[in-house]
């Protein structure tokens, strides 16, 4: 008998048997569903490259750059490859391409590109490149006259030039200059010039068309030969052709030392070290011997003079040195030095005899001044500026001279830079910062006082104190707008402001729509002010409902040229509002001539109405009265006096602006309306027009605009007052002082005379008025107005 329980397991394990297949065959189905794609097909990758190349024509002066356009084809086989499969286990597959092929380039017909200026040449060879020659100058294209430098200081072959000559510059040396050449300044032009001192050997380089020339570099008594080239660098080299010249000197040596500075003038500033004083001069080829002649300053006669001959061993020296023997400390004297042709100070002129001693005959040089002083130099004492002082550009380094100091020097130091050491000429101890000027930054500066001239010999024993400061340029803080509406918008006129700066002299503002401050890119202004705040900025520099950029630095100058930094922010000017709340009420009475107002709108500087008259009432009779816009009006309050007239009904509108012109003008209000009635209590007066009412008992409407005619109207009802009211009173009164002087006359002759005479005046008066008076009313029958003139009303 079979076990039941092994033939319940033979069912189970048949079951999961069949279960498991069915999931197999699922499963197998399932992926015979999928279908992976193909693989992909090789293709051919081909485009076209483009470009351009340049070469020079040729290398002349002034020649050309050609150019040309190049064009080719390409192209390269790309192939695909087994990159691994999918998460539905389909193969994917990349792209491998071979190396690019070329087809031969194509080039453009060539053309000019560009042609440098006669003296420049085309940088390059003559192949072609997409690198782009330049233009150059070289000294090939220096050669002719127009590229060579003219007119030269001194003249060419200028005869008896004393020697240093007049063009000393503040380094006390001799100065030469000349005209500059055509090309110098231009693109690509020269850039300096070569000076050379054929005699001596000399040679310098100038950025300008001068150069100072070192003492003794020209020749006494001799023709000194000296050459000018242009040349294309700054130091000198490719030089074109030299202009030459020469001038002629007289026989007197060049004085070197101690230098007068104003030996010019005649002026007594000239001071010197403590002795012993050199005396020292350029030396002269043909001298024998010198001749030195010492003159108390104001006075013709010599005050000593000696000959200056050769040493034992033969040497001449060009210096004597002055031991405080024959010259005194703190006084003023004139020397002057002559070239000797003979020992012992003979013959010391070309007009001199031979034997002839200087002190008879000497043509001598230039007169210098010294005065002698032995002390040492005090300690300056500092001005100005302050320490934590705030500069402008305009201040300046100052300080107390220093009795015997021939010139200074400054020592400053700029934040976290080398301290530099700057020499002060000529006794100038106000020095302006124009030249040293940095923005935001620290300083510390002190000065000492020397000996020369050239700020070379200094007391380093005498320096000042030590200061610090601090100049102008930080950027702006604090800024903000005003007015502002209750919205935080920006009301139109504007006033922008920002923290008052230390030190600032101005103030540069721009205002943009764009924040890049870009006039291309939207509207732009920009100002510079002294105060720490842009007023009254208007229409049409801002508009209503526009988002505004601006910024503002601190400058240290008048022009706003030298500023710090920006400081930057933005706003939103005003929307403005439709005006409301009418007055009168909408669909309410106005009397004639009267007030139209609506409710404040903030932000508005003016208001725009305009009035419609829309229909007549039925007791309106004027011809002046006809439908239609009757008002079209500018007012810079919210309300104003309609002069209005006419009777019957207007509608009314009104717009909030932010110029007088309403070229910037905010959305209309709504339409309303009212009706126009005449003013109570109308009456007759002496002004027959421009009234709140009209007068029924007149033929005329006393509402109407005055006009010329009304000036008629106005006279009539003076002539009807006094023709027909005060006249006759007056009259009467007359009458009876005319009785009472016949009735006491008792026949005088006189007295009757005198009545008569008055009753005539009367007569004529009263004639006049009454012609005028018709006078006046026929005018008034031209005019058009129609009354019964000659119905008088009492």
């Amino acid at each position: 008998m079979t076990n039941p329980y092994f033939k319940f397991a033979l069912i189970i394990s048949a079951a999961l048997l069949l279960s498991a297949a069915s999931a197999l065959a699922l499963v197998k189905e399932e992926k015979e569903k999928i279908q992976c794609p193909a693989a992909p097909q090789p293709f051919i990758d081909q485009d076209t490259i483009n470009w351009d190349e340049y070469r020079c024509q040729d290398n002349s002066c002034g020649g050309k750059i050609l150019s040309r356009g190049v064009s080719e084809d390409r192209k390269r086989k790309c192939s695909p490859f087994n990159a691994g499969t999918d998460e539905n286990g389909c193969t994917t597959y990349s792209f491998q391409c071979d190396e690019w092929s070329y087809s031969p380039s194509v080039p453009s017909p060539q053309r000019e590109f560009s042609t440098a200026p006669p003296y420049a040449a085309c940088q390059g060879g003559q192949n072609w490149s997409t690198t782009q020659p330049s233009f150059s100058c070289t000294g090939s294209c220096l050669v002719e006259d127009k590229q060579k430098p003219t007119d030269p200081t001194p003249k060419d072959k200028e005869k008896n030039i004393n020697l240093p000559t007049n063009l000393l510059d503040q380094d006390y040396k001799n100065k030469v200059g000349w005209k500059n050449v055509e090309s110098w300044g231009k693109e690509y032009g020269p850039q300096s010039y070569k000076v050379t001192v054929k005699n001596s050997g000399y040679s310098g380089v100038a950025r300008e068309n001068q150069i100072s020339i070192p003492a003794c570099t020209f020749q006494s008594n001799a023709s000194n030969n000296w050459q000018v080239q242009a040349c294309c660098s700054v130091d000198g080299q490719s030089c074109g052709d030299p202009s030459n010249w020469s001038f002629n000197t007289t026989l007197p040596p060049e004085l070197k030392e101690p230098f007068d500075p104003d030996w010019d003038l005649g002026k007594e500033e000239g001071i010197t070290p403590e002795f012993p004083i050199p005396f020292e001069w350029c030396p002269v080829p043909e001298a024998e011997s010198y001749y030195i002649v010492f003159n108390n300053r104001g006075e013709d006669k010599v005050f000593s003079d000696w000959p200056v001959d050769r040493k034992p061993d033969g040497t001449l020296l060009s210096k004597f040195i002055e031991e405080l023997g024959g010259l005194t400390k703190a006084t003023p004297y004139d020397w002057q030095v002559a070239t000797c042709f003979q020992k012992f100070g003979n013959k010391c002129g070309l007009t001199c005899k031979s034997g002839q001693w200087g002190g008879g005959c000497a043509e001598l040089s230039q007169k210098w001044q010294v005065i002698s002083q032995e002390s040492k130099l005090s300690i300056p004492n500092l001005i100005s500026p302050q320490n934590d002082a705030v500069l402008n550009i305009y201040d300046s380094f100052q300080w107390g001279g220093v009795k015997g100091a021939y010139s200074y020097m400054l020592w400053l130091k700029i934040e976290t830079s080398k301290a530099i050491e700057i020499p002060i000429y000529f006794l100038e101890t106000n020095i302006p910062m124009t030249g040293y000027f940095l923005t935001n930054s620290d300083y510390k500066w002190k000065v000492k006082p020397c000996w020369d001239q050239l700020a070379k010999n200094c007391e380093d024993t005498a320096w000042s104190e030590e200061r610090q400061f601090r100049t102008t340029g930080a950027a702006p803080t604090n800024l903000k707008e005003n007015p502002l509406s209750n919205a935080g918008t920006v009301i139109v006129p504007a006033k922008l402001d920002w923290d008052d700066m230390p030190g600032a002299i101005t103030y540069r503002y721009e205002v943009s729509t764009s924040q890049s401050f870009s006039s291309r890119e939207g509207e732009f202004f920009e100002g510079i002010v002294e105060e720490s705040e842009a007023k009254d900025i208007d229409y049409p520099k801002l508009k209503s409902k526009t988002d505004y950029w601006w910024r503002v630095k601190t400058c240290a100058d008048d022009g706003g040229l030298v500023c710090g930094k920006w400081s930057a922010k933005n706003f939103n000017t005003i929307v403005l509002d439709a005006p409301t709340n009418p007055s009168p009420t909408n669909g309410g009475k106005v009397f004639t001539r009267g007030t139209l107002g609506w409710n404040n709108i903030p932000g508005a500087n003016f208001y725009r109405y305009k009035v419609n008259y829309i229909s007549r009432a039925a007791e309106e009779n004027s011809p002046l009265c006809q439908t239609g816009e009757v008002v079209s009006k500018i007012t810079p309050s919210d309300y104003d006096k309609t002069n209005l007239f006419c009777l019957g009904q207007y509608q009314w509108q009104a717009s909030a602006c932010i110029d007088s012109q309403c070229q910037d003008q905010g959305p209309w209000s709504s339409l309303w309306s009212f009706t126009l009635t005449p003013s109570p209590g109308g009456t007759a007066g002496l002004v027959p027009c421009g009234r709140d009412n009209n007068d029924p008992n007149t033929s005329w409407d006393e509402r109407e605009p005055c006009q010329i005619k009304h000036l008629f109207l106005m006279i009539k009802s003076i002539l009807d007052f006094l023709l027909w009211r005060l006249a006759p009173l007056m009259l009467g009164v007359l009458a009876a002082v005319i009785g009472a002087m016949y009735y006491f006359a008792f026949g005088t002759p006189e007295l009757i005379a005198q009545a008569r005479s008055t009753l005539r005046a009367a007569g004529v008066g009263y004639a006049v008025l009454l012609f005028g008076w018709l006078l006046i009313n026929w005018v008034l029958q031209i005019f058009g107005i129609s009354f019964q003139w000659w119905i008088i009303n009492f």
